[in-house]
Order: structure tokens, then C-alpha cells, then sequence
């Protein structure tokens, strides 16, 4: 289960019958998603509203569910450089991945990063002289 964060600052009761006496109170309540994987929608259950006031025996207070996105994390890999070249008339860039990691990887979450298949371009394919 995922933790969400509650906005009660508008929630209110509704069915309560004038003039009785019954206050929400949100102050122990706690949201949870069902799932912890990215999407859009998923549910939140809530839990932990009560009532008070002297009317408030005269009434059963159901927790409700809404609704909220779990967007995906931004990873970031780092360690990965690219070799100095002989111009060539090309873009391609020899990488080397030897130290690449991942950065942004949350709790006990297994992600594998693969680097047989990257690849490196050049911005330009001229040569470049630094000057002082």
C-alpha cells in the first residue's frame, strides 16, 4: 500500500438533519492507494474521520474513496561519457558505459539500466579549436 495525501479542507458531512448538532473531524485522516504503480485514477481509500456533537449518536459515518494519479518518477543516468575523436566528417560518438548507474531509484524498487544498445551523436561534426 502507498501512501496519498489527504486536501480535507473542504470536506464536509452532508445528510445531517437541522437543527442536530454534528461536526467532521479530519484530523486523524489518512489516505492509502491501492496499487503503487503509475496511473491515472487509481484509488484512495480514506480512513480515520469522525463525528462528534451531541447528535452525532444518531448518525454512521461512512469513509469515502476518491480518486488520484501516480505519476512516474524522473531517473537520471549518470557515468556515461564519450570518447574524444578524430574528425571524421561524422556525428557518431563512441560511448562508454562502464560506469553507468541510475539516479532517482526509490526505496526497494529493482531497476535494471541497459546500455548495450546506446548510442552517441555529436552536436556538430566539426572540429573545434579552444583558443585563450
Amino acid at each position: 500500500m502507498t501512501t496519498a495525501t489527504l486536501s480535507t479542507g473542504s470536506a464536509a458531512l452532508v445528510g445531517v438533519v437541522a437543527p442536530d448538532s454534528v461536526t467532521l473531524s479530519t484530523a486523524g485522516a489518512t489516505g492509502t492507494f491501492a496499487s503503487k504503480t503509475v496511473g491515472i485514477g487509481q484509488t484512495v481509500t480514506i480512513a480515520g474521520l469522525t463525528i462528534s456533537g451531541s447528535a452525532s449518536g444518531n448518525y454512521t459515518l461512512t469513509q469515502p474513496t476518491t480518486t488520484a494519479n501516480i505519476t512516474a518518477v524522473t531517473l537520471t543516468v549518470t557515468g556515461v561519457t564519450a570518447s574524444n575523436k578524430t574528425y571524421n566528417a561524422n556525428t557518431t560518438a563512441t560511448l562508454n558505459p562502464g560506469s553507468a548507474a541510475l539516479s532517482g531509484v526509490l526505496g526497494s524498487d529493482v531497476v535494471t539500466l541497459g546500455t548495450g544498445s546506446a548510442t552517441g551523436r555529436l552536436r556538430a561534426r566539426q572540429s573545434v579549436t579552444t583558443r585563450p
